[in-house]
């Protein structure tokens, strides 16, 4: 290779770097729009480029693209099949589109891959009890509060869980403590937005 196709090479990788650093920063910050269109230049320059598939999934997704988010991870996930948050947000875009029960293998496979992940076992057991099956679900619930107590959307689903097995009693306490959560991030919401300049 000659030096000016050596040159060429590095300049071509850099642009996808920064061009990739950009989507990330669009991705953070809600405009989806905008990472997707550099995203797609990434794709241009280097369509192998590392974790691309995974972050055009996640762009997708945010725009409610759910068939080219399922597309995107997937190939993502023929490169990497191990990733667990790949397979995790392959779930949400295939429950998204009713796809129930490739969604629930998704969940699954995530939750093998980081078992001590407090959204995998959250939403595998939201699909369990949407598909009527709480007795499946509840445990895994309790496993999601177990790693991150403070989680105002598990005490909820655990509190639809206990209704759907009949303990009213349970599930109040459960939907009582998600409300108190849910007052809690709101007012420390508030104070955060007091304190700035």
């Amino acid at each position: 290779m000659t030096a000016a196709w050596m040159l060429l090479a590095a300049l071509l990788e850099a642009s996808a770097e920064a061009e990739f650093a950009r989507a990330r920063q669009y991705l953070d910050q809600d405009r989806a729009p905008l990472a997707l269109e550099a995203l797609g230049r990434v794709e241009k320059l280097r369509p192998d480029f590392p974790r691309l598939q995974y972050h055009l999934g996640l762009a997708h997704l945010k725009l409610a693209e759910f068939d080219r988010a399922a597309a995107a991870l997937s190939a993502e996930l023929a490169r990497n099949p191990k990733d667990a948050e790949a397979l995790y947000f392959r779930g949400i875009a295939r429950a998204a589109r009713q796809d129930l029960a490739a969604a629930e293998r998704d969940f699954r496979g995530a939750l093998e891959l980081a078992p001590g992940s407090p959204t995998a076992p959250f939403q595998l057991a939201k699909l369990l009890i949407d598909t009527q099956r709480a007795e499946e679900a509840a445990p895994l619930l309790e496993k999601s509060l177990a790693i991150r107590p403070a989680y105002p959307l598990a005490h909820f689903q655990l509190g639809r869980a206990f209704q759907q097995l009949g303990q009213k009693g349970r599930a109040e306490q459960e939907f009582a403590r998600a409300r108190q959560l849910q007052e809690e991030e709101r007012a420390a919401q508030g104070r955060r937005m007091a304190s700035r300049p």
